[in-house]
């Protein structure tokens, strides 16, 4: 296709990009505006010579700023957290340019067809970005179609990649059809220029394609298989609204004022949903809202022996209160959220996951993998104890390094913590690791605390992410949230139930059994389409450099 040198407004053009981009996503949610918002940086790709000064440092600042809009929300647990909004916010800005540079390069310099390079591209990148370091996977191009399901299906066989690159794809369509008008339209010494019809035609089909596939895939996903009558297991999501913040009561009367007033919100809620249901056979509550800490082990030690027991008859005790009424209830299991010790060595506390079975003992554990920088852990400092004491979160928690399925009744959940949906491969990973162990899940549960963001855009940014889980998995995902959103999510991605924004509630839903699942195309191959991407977009970055 004929290439141009035309001068462009790179920050207007980025910055138009940018504000239907957040358009998109929470809190307008205007989701459509993402077929058409990388339309006008798709137009910094096309022409052989942008003639503008310092594109890329243009396309950063507009990145920033987006960046910066999406995650207002990121310092209202704490001022100190006004550095880590801006640090990351400036380091996704990042690949706004990298961006510009890979697609660049690969149509100008490989000979490859802007139609390909620039999904390629960006989705590429995207794949760097939720991969790199510890990853980041949260607002993905792809997340701005989670309440469509007939356009996320695809996410089966790609995962949300997929999305990304029919999106990305369907904006170099249009671009390429307002690249051949604005080439005919831009003055120039040769005389007849005429409109380039091939051009438009294949920028029109293009995109025609990008949406036809994406939506007839998704049609085809969507059409009711019909199933027996199975096993099922009726659970109970308690949503509890108590906002969180890292500054804590100082004196120990205060704390303990504190934990017994959130622990009583989660119990008034629970007895609520007991009340209404009486068949109800599991109940769940949200991460961190156990107010007693779980131990791990035994010690040699008969002091340490007696405050393991101790502690074990309380966390008993309170688990027959908060679920059962002190036997008012039939006695059920309980998962919720809380820390455990470690009996052997008291530098070890793990952000867990607990099932109490219908005695009061803890009988499974999921230690929390993927913790979040600066919440959970700080680089560095955390090898640092008493740096860390001086900080809001005190000391950094333990990894954990293994998935665990938690068996109640007819099924069995594969329990993950707070944001660990927002890393796809994570949750693929353990899914798959627990099914070459012989237990293939029927369902996954996230529980966590989304209280940090008061009711802020956060929620729905972080629920997308477990939408999409949903579908790459094709498991049914339960979500336990304090502050919300807590809800049941069928396997495609179908939103059956869900909790309201900053407010208690409960959800009582059926968890069927799922003997002999066929498994989704993600879960066999993985990332292996966007994991090349991302290398060709590496490559790209190389050559360009070298060239240079």
């Amino acid at each position: 296709m004929p290439q141009t040198s035309i001068a462009v407004p790179v920050f207007r053009m980025a910055f138009t990009a940018f504000a239907l981009l957040w358009l998109s996503y929470p809190p307008v949610g205007w989701g459509f505006l993402a077929w058409l918002a990388l339309t006008p940086l798709t137009l910094l790709v096309f022409p052989q010579s942008l003639h503008a000064t310092r594109p890329l440092r243009d396309t950063y600042w507009a990145a920033l700023l987006f960046w910066l809009a999406t995650f207002y929300f990121l310092p209202y647990p704490h001022p100190v957290l006004f550095v880590g909004w801006f640090a990351l916010s400036a380091y996704l800005a990042v690949y706004t340019p990298l961006f510009i540079v890979c697609a660049r390069t690969l149509t100008h310099r490989m000979g490859v067809s802007p139609l390909v390079s620039i999904p390629v591209a960006w989705t590429g990148l995207e794949w760097i970005r939720v991969n790199f370091l510890t990853g980041f996977g949260m607002v993905c191009l792809s997340h701005t179609q989670y309440q469509h399901p007939l356009l996320i299906q695809i996410s089966d066989l790609f995962g949300a990649y997929g999305v990304t690159f029919m999106i990305a794809a369907f904006a170099a369509g249009t671009g390429c059809v307002y690249h051949a008008w604005a080439n005919n339209n831009t003055p120039s010494p040769a005389s007849g220029r005429r409109l380039d019809l091939q051009q438009v035609a294949f920028g029109l089909l293009w995109s025609f394609g990008a949406i036809t596939i994406t939506a007839g895939y998704g049609w085809l996903a969507l059409i009711p298989i019909p199933t027996e009558a199975r096993p099922s297991t009726r659970v109970a999501l308690i949503q509890s609204a108590l906002d969180t913040v890292l500054t804590q009561p100082t004196s120990q009367e205060a704390r303990v004022e504190k934990r017994d007033n959130d622990f009583q919100h989660c119990m008034e809620i629970t007895h609520r949903a007991r009340e209404a249901d009486s068949a109800i056979d599991l109940v769940v509550w949200p991460e961190s809202a156990f107010p007693l800490p779980d131990i791990l082990g035994s010690s040699s030690d008969p002091d340490a022996q007696a405050f393991a027991a101790s502690l074990r008859s309380a966390l008993a005790a309170y688990w027959d209160k908060g679920v059962n009424d002190v036997g008012l209830f039939e006695r059920i299991p309980l998962i919720a959220g809380t820390t455990t010790l470690d009996a052997h060595d008291e530098s070890t506390i793990f952000n867990a996951a607990i099932l109490i079975d219908q005695t009061g003992a803890v009988t499974q554990r999921y230690f929390k993998n993927h913790r979040v920088m600066v919440g959970e852990y700080i680089p560095v400092l955390e090898h640092f104890p008493e740096v860390m004491k001086l900080l809001p979160i005190g000391r950094a928690l333990t990894p954990g390094n293994s998935s665990c399925v938690v068996r109640s009744g007819a099924i069995g959940i594969a329990p993950n913590v707070c944001f660990e949906t927002t890393v796809p491969h994570l949750l693929r990973n353990q899914l798959n690791s627990l099914a070459a162990e012989g237990h293939e899940v029927d369902a996954m549960l996230n529980i966590t605390n989304d209280g940090w963001f008061f009711g802020s855009s956060c929620l729905d940014l972080h629920f997308a992410c477990n939408v999409f889980r949903a579908v790459e998995m094709r498991k049914p995902a339960l979500v336990c949230a304090n502050t919300g959103f807590s809800a049941q999510i069928a396997a495609n991605g179908r939103v059956i139930q869900k909790g309201p924004r900053r407010k208690s509630a409960f959800i009582i839903c059926d968890v069927m059994s799922a003997p002999n699942q066929n498994l989704s195309l993600y879960r066999r191959w993985g990332n292996w389409v966007p994991f090349v991407m991302g290398w060709i977009c590496v490559a790209s970055l190389i050559f360009a450099r070298w060239r240079r």
